[in-house]
């Protein structure tokens, strides 16, 4: 068999390997596989292979992972679910009276339905408040 098609399998199993992990640390191999098969394809061959494909490889994970893991960094937050909320600001809605039982918020673009953290307190529409606790789908929110 020829050393490119072994270059080209070893290229599929990695690719298959880093979509099953979604971690970043197979797919830049699996690129170098893919040069080192198209260089086996023109005639490179021995040591000079491996030397492409390792040199490849590294460079590949050194300037890739980085951009991902910030990636994965700056859209964590869409993943953690409500309690990630806790602390944020967001702006009433519709009045926030627990006597009433009224109460929607605003926050990052998604409506809540909000409840004072103190019985007594009623925020106006416009009002900005901080979300102090999650009970459920409804935000406990004070002044800020």
């Amino acid at each position: 068999m020829d050393a490119w098609v072994l270059w080209l399998l070893a290229t599929v199993v990695l690719a298959f390997g880093e979509i099953a992990t979604t971690r970043l640390v197979l797919g830049p191999f699996a690129l170098g596989a893919v040069i080192a098969s198209f260089a086996s394809l023109g005639g490179v061959g021995g040591s000079a292979i491996w030397i492409l494909f390792i040199v490849v490889s590294l460079a590949a994970l050194v300037l890739l992972r980085p951009v991902a893991r910030r990636h994965l960094r700056e859209h964590a937050p869409h993943r953690r679910g409500p309690r990630d909320v806790i602390g944020r600001p967001a702006r009433v809605l519709e009045r926030v009276a627990n006597v009433e039982g009224t109460g929607i918020v605003e926050l990052h673009g998604v409506v809540w339905n909000a409840r004072a953290l103190e019985a007594h307190e009623v925020y106006e529409t416009g009002d900005e408040v901080e979300v102090v606790d999650v009970r459920g789908a409804t935000a406990l929110v004070a002044g800020c």
